[in-house]
């Protein structure tokens, strides 16, 4: 009964039409095939030449001479000495994506023959080929073969055979069940696919999901509305891919789109520009990793070279705070989990914060590691992985699987001015026992004040110091790096280890506290 009340509550936030797909598609994989595709539309009509602006080039994934290789993804490696294995078990379902997306084409030092030679082998055994066919891998290799066959003018018949047969799985296994960023990621990739191959097809469907799709998905500060900085990046890294495909390429009446691509690829940009920290790197709230998406500063550059129009941002919908001292960064979440309806990449993090001081990771988010069920993934997501407080041992929401969520905390901004932020967050189980939090920021010290709610017997508040930071207790309060805390109606303090993901498979130790308090707890962080 606890599973199916958990259950329900997951469900009854999901739209229909996710349902009913999830029903749609289940069937039809036991039915269907995808593969048959590759008979029924082998023969792809003869590619455009596409005129674009310089690509951002990808980070270094591959390295070796033809099938003696090896590929590094999430900071795992993989080794093949003569052959290539798509399906690579090992490793789970996302290391199998980033092989399959063929993100290293776009390695600076990719050559030509080999770029070449590894698309042929995935053409021929893609009969074999297992979650490298699901639409979001389809959809990011497509146009990442695109890109490497269009920069070399490669007319490989077999290979665009394969490449317009992918597309036609892809159009008819459209993420509709998932929604969020995997449903915008499909629809950017047809838009290349259509211009690729001016197939008048494609092209309506991209344009029906792209309009719709970026109206619902960014918000209006400009956010994307799964508030991860992560996907954020990769989509808007995409976004610009797109203006620059329709920018220099007209085909089809495509006016009207490339205005739309353009007022988002404004928002988007303006709003990472407003979220990154000064050193150009991204907080790590929700599932954000190191390394994964683009360099920030890259993208922006490349917004720049698109001639992008960007307006300064004010965050406002995201629910981001983001606050200037004198030698400190601070960023507050004060938002949502993210959509009612694909919460997948959320946490426990409401009125969680980041720190930064003097350029340097000072307070943290635990970050992400893993999305492979357990309890790694439990605790990354849990209250206590973040700089919040819990309330007598309760999650804020009902977190369960990998990117599930039952029942759900309610957030409130009670009060804002220029330095001072308070807000509210009730628990998914008691909405008694609800958060209490103030923030009033000064030249060169924060102070946050936490209240527990009326029913609450003990509550802890954590800290997540930066791996780089040493600690000490020293009186009532702690001295870290270059700040003192203080802490004003704890109970007990405690200094524990934890570990810190920094990237996937990454785990990096360093320093927790952990201060207990009854009803109030003023905490001040003087920066020195």
């Amino acid at each position: 009964m606890k599973y199916l009340k958990r259950l329900y509550n997951t469900i009854r936030h999901l739209k229909s039409k996710q349902i009913m797909y999830r029903f749609y598609y289940g069937l039809k994989k036991r039915m269907v095939r995808a593969v048959p595709f590759v008979r029924r539309y082998k023969r792809a009509s003869f590619p455009r030449q596409l005129m674009l602006k310089p690509l951002l080039s990808s980070r270094p994934a591959f390295s070796g001479d033809g099938f003696s290789c090896t590929f590094n993804f999430l900071n795992k490696s993989v080794s093949f000495s003569s052959d290539i294995n798509w399906n690579y078990p090992q490793h789970g379902t996302l290391w199998i994506y980033n092989l399959t997306y063929f993100d290293f084409l776009l390695q600076q030092d990719m050559k030509k023959e080999l770029g070449l030679q590894l698309m042929s082998d995935f053409a021929v055994k893609l009969r074999s080929v297992k979650a490298g066919l699901d639409p979001y891998p389809i959809s990011v290799r497509g146009i990442n073969w695109i890109k490497f066959l269009n920069m070399h003018r490669i007319n490989d018949q077999r290979i665009i055979d394969s490449l317009y047969a992918q597309y036609y799985m892809l159009l008819h296994n459209i993420e509709y069940h998932v929604l969020g960023n995997h449903l915008l990621e499909n629809g950017f990739s047809l838009l290349w696919a259509a211009y690729y191959f001016q197939d008048v097809k494609l092209y309506r469907w991209a344009c029906k999901i792209i309009s719709q799709e970026l109206i619902e998905q960014v918000q209006k500060d400009g956010a994307h509305f799964e508030l991860s900085p992560m996907y954020h990046t990769i989509l808007l890294h995409r976004l610009l891919d797109t203006v620059n495909l329709v920018q220099h390429n007209r085909w089809g009446s495509d006016k009207d789109l490339f205005l739309l691509l353009q007022e988002y690829a404004g928002k988007m940009t303006a709003w990472l520009q407003t979220m990154v920290y000064s050193d150009n790197t991204l907080p790590l709230f929700n599932d954000s990793a190191p390394g994964i998406a683009p360099d920030p500063k890259k993208v922006l550059k490349y917004a720049r070279r698109l001639s992008i129009e960007v307006h300064p941002a004010v965050l406002s919908d995201s629910g981001y705070r983001k606050y200037i001292g004198d030698g400190y960064e601070l960023l507050i979440d004060v938002g949502p989990l993210g959509p009612e309806y694909q919460p997948g990449h959320a946490h426990c993090d409401m009125l969680h914060f980041e720190m930064r001081i003097r350029g340097t990771s000072f307070l943290v988010d635990t970050g992400t590691s893993t999305y492979e069920a357990g309890p790694r993934r439990l605790y990354e997501r849990s209250t206590a992985a973040h700089n919040t407080v819990m309330i007598d041992g309760e999650e804020q929401s009902e977190l369960w699987s990998s990117f599930r969520v039952a029942r759900r905390a309610k957030m409130e901004i009670e009060a804002e001015r220029k330095n001072y932020l308070k807000g509210s967050c009730s628990n998914y189980k008691n909405r008694w026992k609800t958060h209490i939090r103030e923030f009033s920021m000064y030249p060169d010290t924060v102070i946050i004040k936490d209240k527990a709610g009326v029913k609450a017997y003990s509550s802890h508040a954590f800290l997540h110091f930066a791996p780089s930071v040493q600690i000490e207790l020293k009186d009532s309060g702690i001295v870290a790096g270059q700040a003192f805390i203080t802490f004003e109606g704890a109970s007990y303090i405690s200094i524990s280890s934890y570990w810190y993901a920094a990237g996937f498979n990454r785990l990096v130790e360093a320093k927790i506290a952990d201060i207990s308090f009854q009803d109030e707890l003023k905490t001040k962080i003087e920066v020195g």
